[in-house]
């Protein structure tokens, strides 16, 4: 659709050195049209404006400019719209615009964009999601509720604060209070050594004064004050398993833990060794710990071998461990992760030589993402996969509970949802 919108826009131009209001209708109706291309309809309203002001204001002289501005445009609308900068739309004004500024009409397109709309939400509306989520989970196949892993806990792909915000205390206790066995999560370290929860490298899109400081530089101290966009803060490891430990009294309740890959080499199986050290130093915690997984296999060594080192006689009795994996179109490995196609003949072979530490030593399994082959063309290969070592799957598309019945069918022990209310 960019290269669209560059052809529409050079189409315009030709046609307004002849008729400029009958161009510019025709513009602005062919812009609307690419709304069902893909760009959402309040972008295209900005640009539209915007564009239209900058012609309606640019002297004769200045139309040669038009080229290099048609470029622009499609260049900058393919960026944002790829990105999906929704909040600050398009906002050509402030990068383009200036360049062809003539007139004092075009400056409140170069004001900042307003505030976005406040995202609080009245307590009402969390609690009906609280309420449908309960009366939905009651509803799940009980074979299929054994295995299903609440991804990030209970909360909203889209960060709405209609539910709590991921890697939270709160999105991990509603989500095992419902009756969801499983909470995953990911963790990594402050800059003094603390094991937190936090998937992103900083705070940028969930606090509620975005940050962009990377959460391994900063203290324990300064990331208790920063402050979510609910209100609550990021939470320590040793809070949320109190939380699974007391839970667990009357249901059991775990979490699945997956180390996040170190921003630097200098960090590199810095958690792993942390998480390992934490565990070893009270053995109780590991029947609140389902499954220890990581794309970095370097993580998941650091944690096996300090262990191993520190709690040998309960390293049999530990958690799984399990390397992540993501869906190519060939088993082949991407920088320091690894990727799998179930259709490759040398799958098995493959898979064998990743999930290994040492000759002798080597991962419990994968964690793969879900691949609609699995269910197809690669059925055999996964059920094989999953008589040999322990699997999970995660990033299943629909999330349905049809899809997670038949991937545990198949032998899956853990399914990732986000627990949409169309599940079940």
């Amino acid at each position: 659709w960019a290269s669209h919108f560059t052809l529409h826009m050079s189409s315009f131009e030709q046609e307004w050195l002849v008729d400029f209001e009958t161009a510019k209708a025709d513009y602005l109706a062919q812009l609307t049209s690419l709304v069902s291309k893909g760009i959402p309809a309040n972008m295209a309203k900005s640009l539209a404006k915007e564009i239209e002001v900058l012609v309606e204001n640019t002297p004769s002289e200045e139309w040669g400019k038009l080229a290099d501005f048609r470029n622009d445009c499609a260049t900058d609308l393919y960026r944002r719209v790829k990105n999906h900068d929704i909040v600050n739309k398009t906002n050509l004004g402030r990068t383009l615009i200036p360049q062809l500024l003539v007139s004092p009409l075009v400056a409140p397109i170069l004001a900042p964009p307003p505030p976005p709309a406040s995202t609080e939400v009245q307590p009402d509306h969390l609690g009906s999601e609280i309420t449908t989520m309960r009366k939905m989970v009651e509803k799940i196949d009980k074979n299929v509720l054994e295995g299903l892993v609440a991804h990030r806990g209970f909360h909203a792909v889209n960060d709405s604060l209609a539910r709590p915000i991921e890697n939270t205390l709160q999105s991990m206790e509603l989500a095992w209070s419902a009756g969801i066995p499983y909470c995953e999560c990911d963790i990594t370290l402050t800059s003094e050594g603390h094991i937190i929860l936090s998937h992103d490298d900083d705070l940028h899109r969930l606090a509620l004064h975005r940050s962009k400081r990377q959460v391994t530089e900063m203290a324990w101290r300064d990331l208790a004050c920063t402050v979510l966009k609910n209100g609550v803060r990021v939470p320590l490891l040793k809070e949320v398993l109190s939380g699974a430990q007391h839970l667990s009294a009357t249901s059991p309740v775990s979490l699945v833990v997956e180390i996040k890959q170190p921003p630097t080499i200098e960090l590199s199986g810095a958690t792993g060794t942390a998480l390992a050290t934490y565990l070893a130093s009270d053995p109780t915690l590991f029947s609140v710990v389902a499954v220890v997984m990581s794309f970095d296999i370097r993580e998941l060594k650091a944690y096996h071998d300090t262990l191993s080192r520190l709690a040998p006689v309960v390293t049999t009795k530990r958690p799984p461990i399990l390397l992540l994996t993501r869906q190519l179109t060939t088993c082949s490995r991407i920088g320091d992760e690894y990727g799998l196609c179930f259709t490759t003949p040398t799958f098995l072979e493959f898979v064998s030589n990743i999930t290994k530490f040492s000759d002798s030593t080597r991962t419990d399994g994968l964690y793969v993402q879900y691949d609609p082959e699995i269910l197809t063309n690669g059925r055999n290969t996964f059920e094989q996969l999953c008589q040999s070592v322990v699997v999970g799957v995660w990033g299943v598309h629909p999330d349905t509970q049809n899809v997670a019945k038949e991937l545990m069918s198949l032998g899956a022990k853990f399914v990732n949802t986000d627990l949409p209310l169309s599940f079940c």
